[in-house]
């Protein structure tokens, strides 16, 4: 797919990995709509790319009809070079917004929960459904998903507070080969 004048949304565009996508996107000639929860970096991150900061306006499932049809809107009034016939259009969605929980599993709220299942899968997945059709109609178009590793690090904090230590066993280089011993410590 060609980038050069190509539409992009970035959702949780105003810091890192958003916002480098966004900068990498632009650096590729895409014209860049960029969401993010923290207005001030948004519009940064906008000015140095060229983009639209999409404020006031929110990703969250409750809001996405009117928050892709801003986005569709955005996109159709950019007077960016390259923009074409200005008909509304997202090429490349890149669903990057999430949030993050770190502690004992038995001291998150079922609030929040919900609220991390509200951005983290519901909302890019009601996003996508939106606005992939046009994608479809138009015969072209991307979407990317965005996920964390933060569960398989060894080192996330909820790992470190509800593992029990680990029992390591070692020799000394010095002591006969059937003398081990055993010690504890914190996950590492």
């Amino acid at each position: 797919m060609r980038l050069t004048g190509a539409v992009a949304l970035v959702t949780g565009g105003s810091s890192g990995i958003g916002a480098a996508t966004a900068r990498a996107l632009a650096a590729a000639g895409a014209r860049l709509l960029i969401a993010g929860r923290d207005p001030a970096r948004l519009q940064a991150i906008a000015d140095q790319t060229g983009g639209i900061a999409l404020t006031g306006i929110s990703p969250h499932p409750t809001g996405l009809p009117s928050f892709a049809a801003a986005a569709q809107r955005a996109a159709a009034t950019s007077p960016a070079p390259g923009a074409g016939d200005g008909a509304a259009r997202v090429d490349i969605l890149v669903n990057n917004a999430g949030l993050g929980w770190a502690g004992p599993i038995g001291d998150i709220t079922a609030e929040k929960v919900a609220e991390l299942v509200a951005v983290n899968l519901t909302a890019p997945i009601q996003l996508t459904r939106l606005l992939v059709p046009g994608m479809v109609a138009r015969g072209r178009g991307r979407v990317v998903f965005v996920s964390s590793i933060a569960a398989a690090d060894r080192r996330a904090r909820w790992r470190r507070s509800t593992r029990p230590p680990r029992r390591h066993w070692s020799r000394s280089p010095t002591a006969s080969p059937t003398s081990w011993t055993a010690t504890t410590s914190g996950c590492r």
